[in-house]
C-alpha cells in the first residue's frame, strides 16, 4: 500500500571528474558510498540521497563522483519512520541510479549503474547501515 506521494525531486549537487584510468580497458571494482537522510515537517517528508565514488590509494576508479538528489513527499497515511524511510528510498533511489548512469554515458565512458538495493534487508538491520550504505531516519525538520 502506498503511504507516500512523491511531489518531485531535484539533483542538488553534481560533481564529476573523469580519471586518466578511464581511458584504459581494464575492469574496475567500484564501491559507491550511498547515504540516505530523511527529514519531516507536518505531513511532508524529504529524502536526500548522497552518492560518492572516489579514487583512493587502494581502489582505482575511472571517475570521481559526488551527487546529491533530494525528493519531497506528501504523507498520505501515517506510518512509522522506518517504513516511511524505506518507501521513500525505494521510490527515489531509481532516479539516482538513472541520473548517474546518464552522467557517465554522457561523459563518453562506459555507463556505471549503481547496484540494486534490498531496502527490506537494509531498513530491518539493527544499525540501518552497511559498509557503504547508510540510512539515517530523521535528521532535522525540512
Amino acid at each position: 500500500m502506498q503511504n507516500l506521494q512523491i511531489l518531485g525531486y531535484v539533483l542538488k549537487k553534481i560533481e564529476f571528474e573523469v580519471n586518466d584510468s578511464a581511458k584504459t580497458s581494464k575492469a574496475f571494482n567500484i564501491h559507491p558510498n550511498v547515504r540516505f537522510d530523511m527529514a519531516l515537517k507536518g505531513d511532508l517528508c524529504r529524502l536526500s540521497i548522497k552518492v560518492s565514488i572516489s579514487k583512493t590509494e587502494q581502489l582505482d576508479t575511472p571517475f570521481n563522483l559526488d551527487v546529491t538528489l533530494v525528493g519531497d513527499f506528501k504523507i498520505i497515511r501515517p506510518i512509522n519512520i522506518q517504513e516511511m524511510t524505506k518507501e521513500a528510498s525505494e521510490t527515489l533511489y531509481p532516479y539516482a541510479r538513472s541520473s548517474i548512469s546518464s552522467l557517465t554515458t554522457n561523459a563518453n565512458i562506459p555507463p556505471y549503474y549503481l547496484p540494486f538495493l534490498d531496502f527490506d534487508k537494509i531498513t530491518n538491520s539493527v544499525s540501518n547501515s552497511t559498509d557503504q550504505i547508510k540510512i539515517r531516519p530523521l535528521d532535522e525538520e525540512i
